[in-house]
């Protein structure tokens, strides 16, 4: 792409995405400094320029009090009027188009618009290039005797809860896409899987003042973690924090072993505004949540082989019958056999995708 005024730019240039109109340039050329004969041809022009006077207008017209071309023999006679022409007309107009090579980049055009104009780009570019790398995110909404409560599904089990100005991030992991979203006021850890405990994105999130909730297993790694264990409660801001237990009944790496341990996870049971969030973290239809009672919105994991089926998770959710149920932690799960599953059940299923 060519400037306005003449200079090539690279791909990269503010210039290049936004427009920047420059107004037509005037130079102003004092008459003084050239002999009426070379006025009159326009010969001063590439003296000045060093170009070619094809390519340019001269806008002189009427402009000139008196004849500009004076006759050799007379010229001293008419110097006293050829003087007065020159006092009472000190400048000579040039109009040429704006798009010209780089040795004739007016010197005397109006930089102000154009540098006003670079600097509007500069604030606006790296907004609009924010927003398109932005993508397009679910987002849930709760209403509570406090106020909503929202919920953001981010990748996988990473998601982002927001009510009353604060924000919390549950298990955040780098490989969401994080970028335009708050950092944490709170972060709850559910279990050391690299899935769910990502130090990396952490740092990226954590304030000076910011909470991390997590089991001790965390807590060896996030050292500044404050520990909570199963079946134990805490309190953050007006929230409610219970740690329920997460783990495998069956499944596991190897015979009599598991791929996560009974009492080394937790799952979390939020409460706000008399409304209790059920994030069961990674787990199979354990005892203890199918014990559950009184959930509004629960977030149930199924994927093989670390968690279990859509099926055991229909099962799972149909004894602890929560009012709205999220598959999530789903990847190559058929979430609409779980849905279809429990068409009728009173229980309604929301799909939300959790891996764009």
């Amino acid at each position: 792409m060519q400037d306005r005024v003449g200079e090539s730019r690279g791909a990269g240039s503010l210039t290049d995405l936004f427009e920047v109109p420059e107004p037509r340039v005037h130079h102003l050329f004092h008459a003084e400094e050239f002999g009426a004969e070379e006025v009159a041809s326009g010969r001063y022009l590439a003296a000045e320029l060093g170009a070619e006077t094809s390519d340019l207008t001269v806008d002189i017209g009427a402009q000139i009090a008196e004849p500009a071309v004076v006759d050799q023999d007379s010229h001293q006679d008419n110097q006293e009027s050829g003087d007065r022409a020159r006092r009472n007309r000190q400048h000579l107009r040039l109009a040429h188009d704006p798009i010209v090579a780089k040795s004739r980049v007016p010197r005397h055009a109006a930089p102000g618009r154009i540098t006003f104009m670079k600097t509007i780009a500069a604030f606006l570019l790296p907004a609009a290039l924010a927003l398109f790398a932005q993508p397009q995110r679910p987002v849930e909404t709760f209403d509570t005797t406090a106020g909503k409560v929202t919920i953001t599904p981010i990748h996988h089990a990473s998601m982002m809860i927001e009510a009353a100005g604060k924000v919390i991030h549950v298990d955040p992991w780098s490989e969401g896409n994080y970028t335009g979203l708050p950092k944490a006021d709170l972060i709850l850890i559910t279990h050391i899987h690299q899935d769910h405990l990502d130090p990396k994105e952490i740092a990226l999130l954590k304030k000076g003042d910011t909470t991390i909730i997590a089991p001790a297993a965390v807590a060896k790694t996030v050292t500044e973690a404050k520990v909570i264990a199963n079946g134990e409660k805490t309190a953050w801001d007006s929230w409610s924090i219970e740690a329920v237990p997460m783990y495998n009944l069956t499944r596991g790496p190897a015979p009599g072993k598991f791929y996560h341990d009974k009492g080394r996870g937790n799952g979390y049971v939020l409460t706000y505004g008399g409304k209790r969030f059920y994030i069961a973290g990674d787990t199979e239809g354990i005892p203890e949540m199918r014990a559950l009672r009184n959930i509004d919105v629960a977030f149930v994991p199924m994927n093989l082989p670390f968690t279990m089926t859509p099926e055991e998770a229909v099962e799972a959710v149909k004894a602890f019958h929560p009012k709205i149920v999220y598959p999530y932690h789903y990847r190559g799960s058929n979430i609409q056999a779980f849905a279809a599953a429990l068409a009728g059940s009173g229980i309604e299923v929301r799909l939300q995708n959790w891996y764009y």
